[in-house]
């Protein structure tokens, strides 16, 4: 299950702030509730009609109820429309505290690293442009390159697998 809130504070149609929170929890004894909260900037450079081009900024910290792991998140991304052109690219860094091995046989380590922090340093990103044809059904053309860092090997403390929350609430 999962439930949060979203506050919105806008000065017209040009400055859009919002605070976050949410909360995944689960029903069984041993919690793994995970709780993601920030704030998300989005400021439109033009706010005629309905293609927006705007910039956004964002900071966000994943959490989880069993420790005291922070996994810290900060983006930028700009949307632009030129006539029925859309150019967007979005990039964010994520660092902070991952996990901490408990003694049990981890990704291959031995158990004398317990107590030992792994530390998260990922990075992703997209930059793409879509296209849209002015006709009566709207049909639309799109072009994007994805990139997000993997783990590069299991005999390290560093994670460098990008942490998302998509699909978070699919079973």
């Amino acid at each position: 299950n999962s439930g949060g809130f979203r506050m919105t504070y806008n000065d017209s149609d040009t400055l859009y702030l919002d605070l976050l929170w949410f909360q995944t929890g689960e029903s069984a004894t041993a919690h793994r509730d995970e709780a993601l909260y920030g704030v998300n900037l989005d400021y439109n450079l033009d706010t005629r009609g309905d293609r927006r081009s705007l910039l956004n900024a964002i900071f966000c910290v994943f959490s989880n109820d069993q420790n005291s792991n922070r996994v810290y998140n900060l983006g930028a991304g700009i949307d632009y429309w030129w006539e029925s052109l859309e150019l967007f690219a979005e990039v964010h860094g994520q660092f902070g505290d991952y996990s901490r091995l408990n003694g049990t046989r981890v990704t291959g380590l031995a158990s004398t690293v317990t107590g030992k922090q792994i530390d998260q340093k990922a990075w992703g990103g997209y930059v793409g442009g879509k296209y849209e044809f002015e006709s009566d059904y709207k049909p639309w053309i799109d072009l994007e390159f994805w990139y997000l860092t993997g783990d590069s090997g299991q005999f390290t403390q560093d994670n460098e697998d990008f942490v998302s929350m998509e699909n978070v609430n699919d079973s």
